[in-house]
């Protein structure tokens, strides 16, 4: 009986040697499809706002970074800046979220939207896209300046159809093959510099 025993022990222990030795390797990360690398000349970008208000930003290139400055502003509806990508139409298959490494005044707010090809005012009659997409916006949650460096995170997942531009008869789908530029929008509020790194979709 303990002969019998220890053999279906030693049984057990080869078995699992076996197991652990064809164990599958853990998954290679995923390579990042780099949307803007602001050490380099280009894409463009360009700071938009509610200058009626007062309210306002501007955009330049210092230091390998693409640093927005904004005004105060006490009122309106704020200001932002438009992210241009390293493709048009940009594709972005296989990514599953937007990571931007910048640098915010702490306590800032920022509400990131991303624009399928063919996005305009939604009152338009048509939307042309492009690579499949119908001109849809997309937008995050807002998220706050730490004062320091970050990469903030946006799963794609979690970003919902705007209401207040783009196709609203679109599919309801963000077509990642056929991506637009960025939007950085800054609701009303004291004055901040934004210092933007990279745009990378992971």
């Amino acid at each position: 009986m303990r002969k019998a025993l220890l053999a279906v022990m030693a049984g057990l222990l080869v078995a699992g040697a076996g197991m652990a030795a064809t164990a599958k390797k853990p998954a290679k990360k995923a390579k990042a499809i780099v949307y803007a690398d602001y050490s380099k000349p280009e894409p463009g970008a360009w700071a938009w706002g509610d200058d009626g208000k007062g309210c306002g930003a501007s955009f330049e290139r210092k230091g390998g970074k693409g640093v927005v400055t904004v005004k105060v502003c006490d009122g309106g509806w704020g200001s932002g800046v438009t992210l241009g990508a390293s493709a048009d139409p940009f594709d972005a298959e296989g990514a599953t979220k937007i990571v931007i490494k910048m640098k915010a005044t702490k306590g800032f707010r920022m509400v990131l939207a991303q624009d399928e090809k063919g996005c305009g005012p939604k009152e338009a009659t048509s939307f042309i896209g492009s690579n499949g997409s119908d001109g849809e916006r997309w937008e995050a949650v807002e998220v706050l300046g730490t004062g320091k460096v970050k990469e903030y995170t946006f799963k794609l997942a979690d970003l919902r159809v705007s209401t207040g531009m783009g196709n609203q008869n679109g599919n309801k789908t963000l077509d990642v093959k056929g991506l637009g530029t960025i939007q950085l929008y800054f609701p009303a509020q004291g004055a901040a510099s934004v210092e933007i790194s990279s745009i990378k979709f992971q």
